[in-house]
């Protein structure tokens, strides 16, 4: 038992490191993970890891389902304009819809002019003075132990140097980029997982500055940039926070799970006749990871091809 526990937590790891390119994710099939339904095995120091990793999965998976649902509701307030019919699926109506924005440039511009735009894109903030209070919890250290640190620019109070933003020792208040700290990757998972959820993406500024010159089709290009102007500044945020913090607690997680998968000879005895449980719930996870890592692919590929979109030119297929 303790021998098939262990090859999951390895398969656990190498089933995202081998899978192969991941299709529209489909939340809610495969198996379900619950890290509470298997008694008290947290109590005890590799329990408490593998719990961690288990809340960590299940809020990983519903964020990016949530941030999923929204990317299709902006793909459909873009697409409205453009005549594009909802079909519910993510990756058919985005795409459907960034080709006819493209389409319209096309018909709508003279022969190799574009969009002239103005842009600034969102940034996105965690919050790492609670990311460490659980950190240090999940330990059993002080939060001075666990030391946080924001490989970005800490916005708050520096433990040492701060130069241009970037602090060179403890992080307090916001951090704009990846949280570190001197914990095992399991902890810092959930931590960073669950300060992904919550992160604060700006709202990101898009304004189309008007060339009537330039414009062949006043029709086509006031369908593009209604739908340019609706739907764009969403999606930018989305994407932000997907490529951003949830990258960032995605790779911790994955780190998490190699760590679980290489310590497991040194004490899956402590977890005794809850085993057969805890290896269930670790099954679940690892059926999870697909969904998960096809969520992220396919956000950050949307986010950029709309972002792409305005850049077309007219009179050509590009």
């Amino acid at each position: 038992m303790l021998t098939h526990l262990r090859t999951l937590l390895v398969l656990l790891f190498l089933s995202v490191v081998l899978s192969g390119c991941p299709s529209t994710p489909l939340f809610g099939s495969g198996a379900t993970v619950d890290p509470d339904s298997c008694g008290s095995y947290y109590q005890t120091d590799i329990g408490g890891k593998i719990r961690a990793f288990l809340q960590a999965t299940v809020k990983l998976e519903t964020t990016l389902q949530r941030s999923e649902q929204n990317m299709l509701k902006a793909c459909h307030v873009m697409g409205d304009p453009l005549g594009i019919a909802d079909s519910g699926d993510l990756r058919t109506d985005c795409t459907a819809m960034v080709a006819a924005i493209r389409n319209g440039l096309r018909t709508g511009l003279k022969p190799g002019k574009k969009l002239r735009v103005v842009y600034k894109p969102s940034v996105c903030r965690i919050d790492i003075d609670a990311a460490a209070v659980f950190v240090a919890s999940c330990e059993a250290k002080t939060e001075a132990q666990i030391n946080a640190r924001c490989s970005g620019v800490c916005e708050g109070r520096c433990e040492g140097t701060q130069t241009q933003g970037r602090c060179d020792g403890i992080c307090h208040g916001q951090c704009v980029g990846d949280a570190n700290f001197d914990a095992s990757a399991s902890c810092a998972a959930k931590a960073k997982v669950d300060a992904s959820a919550k992160a604060v993406c700006s709202e990101p500024t898009f304004e189309i500055v008007n060339e009537p010159t330039i414009v062949v089709d006043k029709q086509a290009i006031a369908s593009v940039s209604a739908a340019l102007t609706g739907g764009l500044p969403a999606i930018a945020r989305l994407g932000a926070s997907v490529e951003g913090p949830i990258t960032d607690a995605y790779k911790e997680w994955m780190r998490a799970s190699k760590e679980l998968a290489g310590e497991s000879g040194n004490y899956f005895g402590q977890l005794g006749e809850q085993t057969a449980c805890v290896s269930a719930q670790l099954g679940a996870a690892a059926s999870a990871l697909s969904r998960i890592r096809a969520s992220i692919s396919i956000q950050v590929e949307i986010s950029a091809s709309v972002n792409a979109s305005y850049g077309a030119t007219g009179g050509t297929g590009h």
